[in-house]
């Protein structure tokens, strides 16, 4: 929706056009637009700045904008994607490679910098290369997000089933869960949606699912919800059809609606289910919900036994690297294959 991507513009920030980075710059793409329309799009959307630097970077060629990439994938989307007049595309802008990026790598990856990406290309959110820790197409996706912007998807809703739920809810089935583009890579198209949590954490934008959402249990949504509904700036926690409550308004109601219950430890919260009334916990930090009855953790003197740290100051299997891409910290677990821009907690 809008909302979300103002955010993940902010969030990104203003292009840089000093030096080559991936991607160069996010583009906001009407979904209406994203067919027929992505030339003019990317005509008045790529900052001017970057036209500089790309004539700069290959200064021996014409370089001009081009969008056949992105229009390749995203007639493969299908027709139902054009009618979704609330919701948008996110694009990347990429930069050609300068001669010393060219005769730094050998064969066919240095003629593919040379001859093939040697525009301004306008293309999908994030692309990257897998590599050997990655469990699958799916984990590099993942990784690839973060890494070139800065951006996270909760478990949940990468699941296929909670993506097929969205679908059906936009009227969006012919939209396939994953395809292929025109040089073979697996792309992921990935859909928000209109009430996913937002949060950020270390430098990286989350989004998550919303407390009781109904594409987490339920193939199709209550009577009543709006397919094109708005984000909000919280999460809508709904006490009933006719009104919806963010988190912030049930926290200026916690004395007021529950003031005569014990209390419960931060950074929880009660919330009454818009579905049946019933009282569920909010935990404001992890953005997840429970019907358990939370409790104060035990003091560290009471506490279970946990392994120790390693050298590292990490919890036992973890390693500390820096992506070779963009400069950030992540976290590897060998044993699981699985890496992750946050701070591992120890289990």
């Amino acid at each position: 929706t809008e909302p979300q991507m103002l955010k993940i513009l902010k969030h990104f920030g203003e292009s840089n056009t000093e030096e080559r980075t991936v991607p160069q710059q996010l583009l906001a793409i009407p979904c209406v637009d994203c067919v027929d329309g992505l030339a003019h799009h990317a005509a008045t959307g790529v900052n001017s700045g970057l036209r500089e630097l790309a004539k700069q970077l290959r200064d021996d060629i014409q370089v001009g904008l081009r969008v056949a990439h992105l229009k390749h994938v995203t007639k493969e989307l299908g027709e139902d994607v054009v009618k979704q007049e609330d919701y948008f595309c996110l694009a990347s802008v990429h930069l050609p490679f300068d001669w010393e990026a060219i005769e730094e790598v050998d064969g066919e990856e240095s003629l593919r910098r040379k001859d093939l990406w040697n525009q301004i290309d306008l293309c999908i959110t994030a692309t990257g290369e897998g590599q050997p820790e990655h469990s699958g197409p799916v984990e590099t996706a993942r990784v690839v997000l973060g890494e070139h912007c800065g951006l996270e998807v909760s478990d949940e809703l990468w699941r296929s089933e909670v993506q097929t739920r969205l679908r059906g809810h936009l009227n969006l089935q012919s939209l396939p869960l994953r395809l292929k583009d025109q040089m073979g890579a697996e792309v992921f198209p990935l859909l928000l949606p209109s009430d996913a949590a937002v949060t950020s954490i270390k430098g990286v934008l989350c989004f998550g699912e919303a407390p009781d959402a109904w594409y987490l249990t339920q193939d199709t949504a209550p009577a009543g919800t709006a397919p094109t509904a708005r984000a909000k700036e919280a999460p809508a926690l709904e006490s009933s059809p006719a009104k919806a409550k963010t988190v912030r308004d049930w926290e200026a109601e916690q004395e007021d609606e529950f003031g005569d219950l014990p209390p419960i430890p931060a950074p929880w919260i009660r919330v009454k289910s818009r579905k049946d009334g019933k009282v569920y916990y909010w935990n404001k930090e992890t953005q997840k919900a429970s019907f358990k009855l939370p409790t104060e953790e035990p003091p560290p003197a009471m506490a279970p036994p946990v392994e120790p740290l390693n050298s590292s100051g990490l919890p036992p299997g973890w390693t500390q690297h820096v992506s070779k891409s963009n400069g950030k910290i992540y976290y590897f677990h060998e044993a699981t294959n699985h890496s992750q821009y946050f701070y591992p907690k120890i289990k």
